[in-house]
């Protein structure tokens, strides 16, 4: 952090792979979309899904299909196997949407014919449409002005 950006809404990483990368298997908070501040629902343990069921569709689109509190998530395609894990806890999602590209409005996305992983240090709370973003308690925010973020990645 500087003093021109004040807080990140998320600091990470983004992979891209693929289509036929569309076994998922994740050793974190799951089996719903998990966000620091969006957790009550879920539990943390071993999940295996495919890439098109961890993508929510919201009438507006929007980051989705995060998965707080991870050490592990391993990306396969029956052949080859993407894995990336760590001694602290990320944040994850994957699907078939760029996260920076998406559009206005649902009817209008399309299957980018490609496999994002997103691997987050941490991402900001979401808030909620009653109190907006500016609302978070500082717990859930990115405020750190250092931190270390590190983790492994095998191919086999």
């Amino acid at each position: 952090r500087s003093e021109y950006v004040k807080e990140f809404l998320r600091f990470g990483m983004t992979y891209t792979f693929s289509h036929d990368y569309r076994n998922v298997t994740y050793f974190g908070a799951g089996p719903y979309e998990t966000y620091e501040d969006k957790k009550h629902l879920s539990r943390v343990d071993l999940f295996s899904d495919v890439v098109d069921n961890m993508f929510f569709n919201y009438a507006k689109p929007q980051e989705t299909g995060s998965h707080a509190f991870s050490r592990m998530v391993k990306l396969n395609n029956l052949v080859n196997n993407f894995t990336v894990s760590s001694r602290n806890d990320f944040s994850f999602s994957v699907s078939h949407y760029d996260q920076y590209k998406l559009p206005s409005h649902d009817a209008d996305l399309v299957d980018s014919g490609k496999v994002y992983l997103n691997i987050d240090y941490r991402m900001r709370g979401i808030g909620s449409d009653s109190c907006g973003l500016h609302c978070l308690e500082d717990k859930y925010r990115i405020l750190e002005k250092e931190f270390e973020y590190s983790y492994q990645i095998k191919v086999d």
